[in-house]
């Protein structure tokens, strides 16, 4: 099995070993526009999610919904 990408940029950094990519404005602005497509704005906005966000006391049958915690580790 091959190398993961993480372990292939540590050792080129061990062996000094750097590649330079220059990028456009346009393709920055690309590869911003793909990272924003990946992100849903729901997962800011706890009544869009509440769909998908159990009560306490909620059985889960599907196995569907989040159990989510905040980034204090409250849960949602």
């Amino acid at each position: 099995m091959g190398m993961n990408a993480t372990d292939q940029l540590s050792l080129n950094r061990i062996n000094n070993v750097h590649r330079i990519v220059e990028l456009t404005d346009k393709s920055v602005a690309d590869i911003v526009e793909f990272l924003h497509a990946l992100t849903d704005p729901c997962v800011k906005d706890r009544t869009c999610l509440a769909p998908w966000i159990p009560d306490e006391d909620e059985t889960d049958p599907s196995g569907l919904l989040l159990h989510a915690i905040d980034s204090n580790g409250d849960l949602l």
